[in-house]
């Protein structure tokens, strides 16, 4: 009890003391623009060391986590892919005691970006494969009808095109991984969810037709 009271008795000291002003000696000829200058680079530092702090919490919260769900980074992109399908199913099934932040929302947000891009890479090279072998294609197997020289152009030139989309969604799906944004991750969530819906509108609105 004495205790507890010595420390109310200083916490009312402290707030009841007015603060003070720091009395700091510059140079009499110093100029406006110097002490501004001088002003702005303390507050630079002390943001950058605010900041540098800040990513040092972070990276040890999400090595902690990770930790936890048993992620794994891996150079095989087929072990990479199980490896987050076996943390997503983990992290259903997580104990409430290692539920903290919002790192599990987090999780299931990247995973599903990637999942989309994945399979979106996968299409893309499947159907650059298969526009540009089918040039050869006509001069080899003989039930294929020989198309003219600016069609199979085109269709080179569409399967480059998509060959290159396969490798953005590449450099999009290992981008994610290193994304921490959350507002930006809602709003990549939301593209790719309508994105997704005005596709199955489209087939819906073919198959009616």
């Amino acid at each position: 009890m004495g205790k507890g009271r010595n420390k109310k008795k200083a916490k009312q000291n402290i707030a009841s003391k007015p603060l003070q002003t720091a009395n700091i000696n510059l140079p009499e000829n110093m100029s406006a623009e110097a002490i501004q200058h001088i002003i702005a680079c303390a507050i630079v530092e002390a943001e950058e060391i605010k900041t540098q702090k800040a990513e040092e919490q972070r990276k040890a919260t999400l090595i902690e986590w990770r930790d936890k769900i048993g992620y794994r980074e891996y150079k095989n992109k087929f072990k990479q892919f199980f490896n987050e399908v076996k943390v997503f199913i983990k992290v259903l099934f997580l104990p409430k005691k290692h539920i903290e932040g919002n790192r599990a929302s987090e999780i299931l947000l990247k995973l599903f970006i990637a999942l989309f891009f994945w399979i979106m890479k996968c299409c893309s090279l499947i159907l650059s494969i298969l526009l540009i072998a089918l040039v050869p294609a006509q001069y080899i197997m003989q039930n294929i009808t020989v198309l003219p020289w600016y069609q199979n152009m085109l269709y080179i030139f569409y399967g480059v095109l998509a060959f290159v989309f396969s490798r953005l969604f590449r450099m999009a799906g290992i981008e994610i991984d290193n994304l921490d944004d959350r507002n930006y991750l809602f709003g990549l969530f939301a593209s790719i969810t309508s994105f997704v819906s005005i596709i199955i509108a489209v087939i819906a609105i073919v198959k009616g037709a």
